[in-house]
């Protein structure tokens, strides 16, 4: 069967649309010809054709005009108006296929529409060619004009301006010049100068001259004509579009990374490969928008605090939180996931609020990897923490902050929170002129900052994320976009990748690690001396020295307190404490930066003494070798051998006349003590208080 709108390749005719068809006659439509010319078959005849495989039919695709959903007001509108022509000019039958007839139904068509014969024969050959739809009327705007090709020059260009103002030159090889010039030196380099400002600079680079004055050396600036036509700043951007640079001079502004972040297709999510609860936690910090008072003295004012989360990606749930006046460090991205693992009803109830486990489900549990933004987590210490809990630490690419939007806006959400409900919260006002200062109505110190953030915490696990991303089987299964319910909802039907841990140990994971020295004083390390009842009770301080004792083991410890430290024994899994001996017990309480910190300044202490300590020896030694010069010109001699052999006789005599005159100047003494307390009355005499009679 033969029927309208097939194609049929016809060898050496060529390639023919059929577009009409009366009893035994086919009417059909050149393809190839450059304008309408149809042909007349006999229908049996191209039917057999078909049917022995001498005509080819072939697929309408490659001729039919696409479809144009998206068409501005005027296109649709002028394809109605010539798919009306073409229709009633078909409805005369099979007078139009004929080109004598076809002419005249033209020209009526043409004066009854008020439009040029030519514009109806086009309406004709395009409806035809295109399919024989509406698509194959609609105008082509896009394609007129001939875009991104230069026009010739000559005559006047764009719209007649208004009076008195000159029309606009055409634009030369020197202004192009410029153009490109300023465009690459000033607009490409720094993403701070704007196109307007890049025109200017053009336009000074065309206009203006600079010299340096010969008596004054200082730069003089002059216009070099002041009848020279000028480009006007609409030449400048169409002349910017029609180069196609704005994607790749974007990204030399912003940089690959920024541009990446702002000016990417977003087709995609972050989160997109991970499809379990527990997946992936995202951990980050950032500057809480309150400010804190110190605890005892609500005058003392602290500024703001460091607000720690640890986010599940998958359901947006806050599994864990620390904030405190530390900075961003990995210490206090440690106390976060400690956070996350503690449990939380007893967390809530030490904040004095009692909840039950359904509340915030997310205790003991640890998930297979952890996301931070390249700054703590990228070191040894993350190294090591991961080495030793088995947990994956990934960072993002640099500012891609958009790779963890899922905590960037749970920071947005406790942000916004505070400001409403917290005194001494900021804004993006604050700090302005004629703004008042929020620092003044501080009044909340960090116990109770963090007793607020505790309970925003849990009602944002519980609030409805009206356009959070849920998985195909969240859908299916109703379960609604909050987060404590997309969490319980992961727990039901196993959607989960979180792993058993305690915080004892993941603590010790998180401590970082170093070598203590084992010493007959304890185990040395920094400078302290630690002990514990096993290596007592084993005697590891003893013989230290021996052959085949241990000498070192590694150990972890907390930066925060020096009180005690872990060891971990060779071919166990579970590290033994360890604490202070006496002999380092006056460093309780203080922390390894305080430790250093307090030998720093005995050292800087010891340096402003070391001028006086040197004057002290000097002075000794000055003095001992007054003595010895001294004693050395007494003598005349140096000792012989032979002087050698009375030294038992002579250290008795002179052991016997150093006791005379000690116990002579002993009786001076006594005498004086008696004689200024209890005068003798009546006689000079004084008795001798050693037993040897009376003394004058």
């Amino acid at each position: 069967m033969i029927f309208v709108r097939e194609i049929l390749r016809i060898p050496k005719q060529g390639i023919f649309r059929i577009v009409g068809v009366f009893d035994e006659r086919a009417y059909l439509f050149d393809l190839n010809a450059p304008r309408t010319v149809i042909a007349e078959h006999s229908l049996p005849a191209l039917a057999l054709g078909v049917e022995k495989g001498r005509i080819e039919p072939l697929d309408g695709k490659e001729f039919n005009a696409p479809p144009n959903t998206v068409c501005s007001e005027a296109q649709q509108t002028r394809a109605d108006r010539h798919l009306a022509i073409v229709r009633s000019l078909i409805a005369s039958g099979e007078q139009i296929f004929i080109s004598s007839r076809r002419s005249r139904l033209v020209a009526s068509a043409a004066r009854e529409n008020g439009i040029c014969s030519k514009t109806v024969h086009s309406a004709l050959y395009r409806y035809w060619r295109g399919g024989m739809t509406i698509y194959a009327l609609m105008p082509r705007f896009e394609t007129c004009g001939a875009p991104g090709k230069d026009k010739p020059a000559g005559g006047p260009r764009g719209r007649k301006p208004a009076e008195g103002i000159a029309r606009a030159p055409a634009l030369s090889a020197e202004m192009i010049k410029a153009f490109e010039t300023c465009t690459n030196r000033y607009y490409k380099r720094s993403r701070h100068i704007t196109l307007a400002e890049t025109f200017r600079r053009a336009l000074e680079r065309l206009s203006t001259r600079c010299v340096l004055d010969e008596e004054t050396g200082l730069p003089v600036t002059f216009v070099v004509d002041e009848n020279m036509p000028l480009p006007t700043e609409r030449q400048f951007r169409h002349w910017y579009r029609k180069q196609n640079r704005a994607k790749s001079d974007a990204k030399v502004r912003l940089g690959d990374a920024k541009f990446a972040m702002r000016s990417r297709a977003r087709l995609s999510y972050a989160a997109q490969d991970n499809n379990l609860a527990g997946g992936r936690f995202i951990i980050d910090a950032t500057k809480l928008d309150t400010n804190l008072v110190a605890r005892h003295d609500r005058t003392a004012f602290l500024g703001t605090p460091v607000l720690y989360i640890v986010v599940d990606e998958f359901t947006a749930l806050i599994v864990g939180f620390w904030i405190s006046l530390e900075e961003a460090c990995w210490q206090a991205a440690g106390m976060a996931i400690l956070g996350s693992v503690e449990d939380k009803v007893e967390l809530c109830r030490r904040y004095g609020l009692e909840i039950g486990r359904w509340r915030w489900p997310a205790s003991g549990m640890a998930p297979m990897r952890y996301l931070f933004d390249r700054g703590e987590a990228k070191g040894d210490k993350a190294s090591s923490f991961v080495e030793k809990s088995g947990l994956i630490v990934e960072n993002t690419a640099p500012y891609r902050g958009d790779l963890k939007g899922v905590g960037e806006k749970r920071f947005d959400l406790i942000n916004c929170a505070f400001r409403g409900e917290v005194p001494g919260s900021r804004d993006e006002d604050s700090g302005k002129r004629g703004e008042d200062d929020p620092r003044l109505e501080s009044i909340l110190n960090l116990d109770e900052v963090t007793q607020v953030v505790l309970a925003c915490i849990l009602y944002l696990n519980d609030r409805e994320l009206k356009k959070f991303r849920r998985s195909r089987a969240m859908i299916a299964d109703g379960v609604p976009p909050i987060a404590s319910a997309m969490w319980d909802w992961c727990m039901r039907t196993g959607r989960v990748a979180l792993q058993r841990f305690e915080t004892a140990e993941l603590a010790i994971a998180l401590m970082p690690e170093g070598t203590g020295t084992i010493t007959n004083q304890g185990v040395r390390f920094d400078g302290l001396f630690y002990t514990c009842e096993r290596a007592e009770a084993e005697g590891w301080f003893e013989a230290v020295d021996a052959p085949g004792t241990l000498r070192k083991l590694k150990l972890s410890w907390h930066p925060w307190l020096v009180d005690a430290v872990y060891l971990h024994i060779p071919g166990e899994k579970e590290p033994l404490q360890a604490v202070l001996t006496p002999f380092s017990q006056a460093y309780a309480g203080f922390s390894f930066d305080e430790l250093h910190a307090s030998r720093r300044q005995g050292r800087i202490a010891e340096q402003g003494r070391r001028l006086d300590q040197v004057l002290n020896h000097a002075e000794f030694r000055n003095r001992v070798q007054f003595i010895v010069e001294g004693a050395a010109q007494e003598r005349l001699s140096d000792l012989r051998p032979r002087d050698l052999k009375n030294a038992r006789a002579n250290k008795a005599a002179e052991r016997t006349a150093r006791r005379f005159e000690a116990k002579q100047e002993l009786r001076e003494r006594i005498g004086q003590h008696v004689s200024a307390d209890r005068p003798l009355l009546g006689s000079n005499r004084q008795i001798d208080d050693l037993g040897e009679g009376e003394i004058d």
